[in-house]
């Protein structure tokens, strides 16, 4: 059946709120996982009723290709009664492990591998009978395997967790008579399955129907799928990005991977729509209990989702400027349609070069990375009605969060109350709540004052410190990058997420 026997998935429930999880602080301490564990492998064999001499430096690591391991938040719960009744929980960060018996599996492939593949190994013989006890052996071993990945990554973030399914997408089971090989498909007949989309997508937590099941011989799609070989998405990829800039996805979600290949070669690129696959079992129909997505940007207190967008024209002209402000107004209408909160952190009066936008409510992410990327309007310069060029552009990106950004070290930065100016309303203008935000090492200087309260403005100055850091680390870096939202302008300018026109600022469909 190949060499990944037991590759399967585990997702678990984590003890850690939502609304206590920080991104960056998180990411600082998930280093080092790809080491040997420290714990006592054959023991952990032997508690699992398997041979201790099975036992492996690659117990308990996660492996190469595709196996991965995502902290995930739930996004949106498709049947409400149901998700209460299995006693799941949508406050709490979730963990999805793909792994599965590393090398234990080429092993038992070498053992027992044909001269002439054709021919296999009968099934009464005693020669299947002993590939079949290794195999069950291999299968097992690649569940303790992803337990002891789950619980490593749990002791680094000092959480607790418990599992809430372990299905195993590679293995021969018995089933009628005969022998179900499963090469990549889920299991339907044994309760919950979960269905990964790509680093850069959502994931999905489905419960089978077992009426009829065996017409698709109880099997399941077990993720999206390769859209382009690995050879083809590095060649690909690699020449249009850097690695700084596949570290960071459309949804918010950091990507630690220390192999600088992979990272190219698991894009999310590479692989197909995951909204397409649930949308064919939707048509079975499988109920769709949730829909989770990778840790994403901020939390508020109350535990929604919230995601900050920064639109910027970069050193585009003041058309542009003039594009920042009418797509800010846009996407908050478009917010409000869709029953989210939208709010300008940054006035709107004047032309502003950059604007940053707190989108809250349990669509966000969604809403967010629908939008991110290139984003065109098509129409005639309000300030050059003469002017030929009819394309302006502007860039969409997720605002970065401070902890995430490394030179940005709090006790770098001088903070100073001040008077706020400028239209407001009644409050603005009454009290100190402005505030002036410098970095020291650099003599970088943000200033906010749209706020109600003076904390506010200080987590807003410091984000805007953030994203100056983050420009100026991409300026230094290379030079041919000015700004993170400037090498996607550059690399999609042809091909722009959305596209608007006319004087009403219109969505062309």
């Amino acid at each position: 059946m190949g060499s990944d026997i037991g590759c399967g998935m585990t997702l678990w429930e984590t003890t850690s709120p939502l609304r206590k999880f920080r991104l960056g602080s998180a990411a600082r301490k998930l280093q080092g996982l790809d080491a040997p564990w420290s714990g006592d492998g054959e023991e952990a064999l032997k508690e699992a009723g398997l041979p201790p001499e099975l036992a492996s430096p690659a117990l308990g690591t996660i492996g190469g290709g595709n196996h991965f391991v995502e902290f995930q938040r739930i996004e949106t719960v498709e049947h409400e009664t149901r998700f209460a009744v299995l006693g799941l929980r949508r406050d709490r960060v979730w963990m999805m492990v793909h792994s599965g018996s590393r090398g234990l599996g080429q092993a038992v492939l070498q053992a027992h591998r044909q001269p002439e593949i054709s021919h296999g190994i009968p099934a009464d013989s005693p020669e299947a009978a002993a590939y079949l006890a290794e195999h069950d052996a291999a299968l097992g071993w690649a569940i303790v395997n992803r337990q002891i990945i789950a619980r490593r990554f749990c002791e680094s973030l000092g959480i607790d967790g418990r599992s809430v399914l372990d299905i195993c997408h590679n293995s021969v089971t018995p089933h009628q008579g005969g022998w179900l090989h499963r090469k990549g498909a889920a299991p339907a007949d044994r309760g919950l399955v979960t269905i990964p989309g790509s680093r850069g997508d959502f994931s999905y937590l489905v419960e089978p129907i077992v009426d009829d099941a065996d017409k698709a011989l109880h099997s399941l799609a077990h993720g999206a799928g390769r859209k382009w070989s690995r050879k083809d998405a590095h060649a690909r990829l690699s020449r249009r990005f850097n690695v700084a800039d596949m570290q960071r996805t459309a949804l918010g979600s950091h990507v630690i991977c220390e192999d600088r290949r992979l990272i190219f070669e698991e894009a999310p690129d590479a692989y197909k729509d995951i909204g397409m696959v649930i949308a064919d079992l939707e048509e079975l129909p499988d109920p769709c209990h949730c829909q989770a997505s990778p840790s994403s940007q901020l939390q508020d207190e109350g535990g929604m989702s919230e995601v900050i967008l920064h639109i910027t024209a970069g050193k585009g002209p003041k058309e542009c400027q003039w594009v920042v402000a009418q797509l800010a107004r846009a996407f908050a209408k478009e917010a409000k349609g869709m029953g989210l909160e939208c709010e300008a952190l940054d006035g709107l009066e004047d032309l502003p070069a950059s604007t940053l936008l707190r989108i809250e409510g349990e669509a966000a992410s969604a809403f967010a990375a629908k939008r991110i990327g290139s984003n065109q309007w098509i129409g005639t310069s309000p300030f050059r009605p003469r002017h030929k060029r009819r394309n302006w552009f502007v860039g969409v990106a997720l605002a970065p969060e401070p902890d995430a950004i490394i030179a940005l070290k709090n006790e770098d930065i001088d903070y100073q109350a001040m008077r706020a100016s400028g239209p407001g309303g009644q409050h603005v203008n009454k009290t100190d709540s402005a505030v002036r935000a410098t970095h020291r090492p650099t003599g970088l200087v943000a200033t906010a004052q749209e706020q109600r309260s003076q904390h506010a403005n200080r987590r807003l100055a410091r984000m805007k410190l953030a994203i100056l850091l983050e420009e100026r680390h991409g300026q230094a870096n290379d030079g041919a990058r000015r700004s993170q939202w400037q090498a996607h302008q550059n690399l999609e300018r042809g091909n722009p997420i959305r596209v608007y026109s006319g004087d009403k600022f219109v969505l062309k469909e």
